[in-house]
Order: C-alpha cells, then structure tokens, then sequence
C-alpha cells in the first residue's frame, strides 16, 4: 500500500519502523509479484528496496460498492443539524501531520469571508489533533470546523460527500489516496496535492496544489467556490475518470493479469 514509516518516519515509533522494514524487506525478496496500489508507491518500493521494475505490477485500489451505485446515502444523525440543507467543505482522513489538516484551516483564513464556510472533519488523531484544536482555538476558528463524533457509516460518509462543496485533502503523501476517488464517484470536485500518489487519483480534471503552498490551498478551495461552470465540469469529468480508472471490472481485470503472469 505505502511505505510511510520511511517517507515520514517522525510519525512511527522506532520500534514499529524496525519491524515494517524486516516485513517489507522479506516481502519484496521472496514475492514472486509485488502489487503496488499506485505508481508512487511502485517507485518508492524500488527505491527502498532494490526490486526490480519488471517485478511490480500496478493495480489500483477499489472503494466500496456503495460508491458505484446511485445511492446517495444518509445523513449523519450526529452532524444533521449542521450539515443538511448548509454548505460545507469535506475534509476525511486520519488527523495527523502527513495529512495536513492544519494547512488546511490556515488556507481557510484567508479566504474572504463570503466563502468561509464550515469545513466537516472526519476522522480521528491524537497528538496533531490537540496541535490543530489548539489551532483553532486561539484563532477564534471554532464556528468554521466541524469535527464528527464517532463512526461514520459507510452510506452516511457517501451522503456527506454527496453534498459537500468540495472535498480538500492536501495530504504530503498518500499510497493512493482513496477519499480523492469515494468524493469522484460521489459527484463531489476535489481540491488535493500535486505530490506523491495524489494526482494518479484525482485525474486531470481536479485542482491539484502544492500542499506546502498555504495560499495555492486557498485558491483552489475559492475557485471552485465562485465559479459554478469549474464545478460542473469538475464534477463530470471527474466521475468519468473515476469509473473509467477505479471501477471493479478495471481493477477485477488487472488483478487477473497480475495472476496470469504466474501461471
């Protein structure tokens, strides 16, 4: 999937990273076929460890069914009163430093305030959350981020995507990056990085940024924001890329080819 505990090692404990290496590190000599989720991922298995391209096949990731129907989910119970009917921006991810929540909120502030809508966080963390709440905190921010509490379904998350503005999600680096392409199948534009696995996901046709770029984040958020015909096209050739790329008889078939090789 990754190999985050050597891109970003500061968010592994020295132990866990000892042991993920001896893992992939035996993994990678003895598998006869590597799969990697994404081409960054393949590139960051031979630069880690030596393997040979020829040995790595690319087969993306799938998402839930749910994702490839019509349905359209339901509301959260939880965040109903503050989502139904309202604007909001999407932000879904674990909350820790490589996903750059943070970066996200300071984009926020420079917005005008005309386009500062609330943006819906889904996801748990632990120390950066305290770093970003403390954030929020002393920037007066709290009436701009919503925090969901607990689980999110599986159709509640679609609902919640369904009806977003825009999904954000600057990460610094992602295996593959699956709320990009959940928030495409959902009809939901997507501003994300420019780095890692990230545009593999999101297609042409999202707004890609420099994550370390705190005003390119916001330009993007404000873009799609203000101009309707952006959106609609970004919407359409957005799915269009997602199921043409992502859907289960795409990565069925590639899967079949990765076992063909073997036989």
């Amino acid at each position: 999937h990754d190999v985050a505990f050597k891109t970003f090692p500061d968010m592994y404990h020295a132990p866990d990273r000892f042991t993920y290496h001896l893992k992939w590190r035996h993994a990678c000599k003895t598998a006869d076929r590597i799969i990697a989720i994404s081409q960054t991922t393949k590139e960051d298995i031979i630069r880690f460890y030596d393997v040979d391209p020829a040995r790595i096949d690319i087969v993306y990731q799938p998402v839930s069914p749910l994702y490839y129907t019509d349905d359209q989910g339901i509301c959260p119970q939880s965040l109903c009163e503050q989502v139904n009917g309202k604007p909001y921006m999407l932000y879904v991810g674990s909350i820790n430093s490589r996903k750059n929540l943070l970066g996200i909120i300071k984009a926020m502030e420079l917005l005008p305030d005309d386009l500062k809508i609330p943006l819906v966080v889904i996801g748990n963390g632990r120390e950066y959350k305290q770093k970003v709440l403390s954030y929020i905190d002393s920037h007066n921010l709290k009436d701009l981020v919503i925090f969901g509490n607990g689980k999110v379904s599986t159709r509640e998350l679609r609902y919640l995507y369904s009806n977003a503005r825009l999904l954000v999600y600057p990460s610094f680096y992602e295996g593959f990056g699956l709320p990009v392409v959940e928030a495409l199948l959902s009809r939901c534009p997507v501003v994300t990085s420019n780095v890692s696995s990230l545009p593999e996901a999101a297609g042409p046709d999202s707004l890609t940024v420099d994550p370390n770029d705190i005003s390119q984040i916001a330009d993007g958020m404000a873009a799609i924001l203000t101009d309707d015909r952006l959106k609609e096209s970004m919407v359409r050739k957005g799915y269009r890329y997602a199921m043409d790329n992502f859907s289960p008889k795409v990565l069925a078939d590639r899967l079949m080819d990765v076992y063909r090789k073997l036989i």
